[in-house]
């Protein structure tokens, strides 16, 4: 069984009757724990049981391609529903879920957790081809679901939050939903679980490294500053800032950009941004308004969509992709026509 992202929710809060073996699958790795233990929980009453749940790693299914099939099979002591819990699954394990699949039977509940997987995974299309089982797709949270959780993880806590602090948090967290948890459960504790959280508040507590990383990715693309994008990339691997989450802030970027080539006054436009725009950040737009024209920034915007949809669904490798994309945005930041005479 195949779910589009939006559906997932819904889905594993009531699973349905006849599917037993769930894929939970994206770069959201936090995403798809979580959910993971949700499901975990639904189906034993404690996920550490030794006797109703069993863990095994991509390891064992490379080396024994059997025994996800042998225990899907085995039966509990105590006569009760099992749990089978894959972690870590890659390349190799192809073998393994083709044996389980062939030999579907029982009750026994199987959940697989994987990283990145194209539409082309043979393991990715065993699970969305059979009715038993599902493919959960995990992507990180977007405008509407980031602000979701904020709000009601902080509500959770007895704690309100502004308008304009919901907007700065959207912009430093969603890269992975147990670093946005963590994030927000530490930012609870800093407010004593009472009261209304400020935009003061929300910069005083939650650290903005990834964003620092992010805008200097950003400026040096809109710069054309080959070098300094490099660097910015190298850095934001060794974060392990995702592909998907650079590219959403090339197009917030570009987004600014956008406001900024209308027909008010730059100086006046750049007043209105909410949250408050950092100094580097102000300097670098009023820089590049004249190396973007609209039309350009058209085209820029059209190539970071472009570069998202690739790494979602090409199968190439997303970082090359990502990388791709903005040094093509740098190149053009140096065009002396119109974007249109280089597709």
């Amino acid at each position: 069984m195949k779910l589009t992202s939006g559906r997932v929710d819904d889905f594993i809060r009531k699973p349905p009757c006849g599917v037993n073996a769930f894929l939970l699958y994206g770069p959201d790795s936090g995403l798809v724990r979580e959910r993971a233990e949700f499901l975990a929980g639904i189906i034993v009453d404690d996920p550490s049981d030794p006797f109703r749940v069993a863990n095994l790693s991509s390891s064992n299914l490379k080396e024994e391609p059997a025994c996800l099939a042998d225990e899907a099979r085995a039966l509990c002591l105590t006569g009760e529903r099992r749990l089978i819990r894959v972690q870590g699954v890659g390349s190799g394990t192809e073998t393994a879920f083709k044996r389980y699949f062939a030999s579907l039977g029982g009750d026994a509940a199987v959940i697989v957790e994987a990283g990145e997987l194209s539409s082309r995974s043979a393991i990715r299309k065993l699970f969305e081809g059979s009715s038993a089982s599902a493919a959960l797709p995990c992507y990180q949270d977007d405008s509407r679901t980031l602000s979701a959780l904020i709000i009601g993880d902080l509500r959770k806590h007895g704690i309100a939050v502004s308008e304009a602090a919901v907007a700065y948090l959207e912009s430093v967290l969603g890269a992975d939903r147990a670093l946005t948890r963590r994030e927000l459960e530490k930012l609870a504790v800093y407010m004593g679980g009472t009261g209304t959280v400020n935009e003061q508040d929300a910069r005083a507590c939650i650290g903005d490294a990834a964003t620092i990383t992010l805008d200097g990715i950003a400026i040096a693309a809109g710069d054309g500053n080959y070098a300094a994008l490099d660097k910015s990339i190298a850095r934001a691997w060794a974060e392990g800032i995702a592909p998907v989450a650079i590219l959403r802030a090339m197009g917030r970027h570009l987004a600014k950009l956008h406001r900024l080539s209308a027909d008010e006054p730059a100086g006046d436009t750049l007043k209105k941004f909410r949250p408050p725009l950092h100094f580097s950040l102000r300097d670098a737009l009023t820089r590049q308004i004249r190396k973007w024209p609209r039309d350009r920034v058209g085209w820029a915007v059209n190539a970071v969509n472009a570069g998202e949809i690739a790494c979602k669904r090409t199968g190439a490798p997303a970082q090359a992709l990502c990388q791709r994309t903005l040094m093509r945005i740098a190149s053009a930041s140096q065009w002396r026509n119109s974007p249109t005479e280089f597709g």
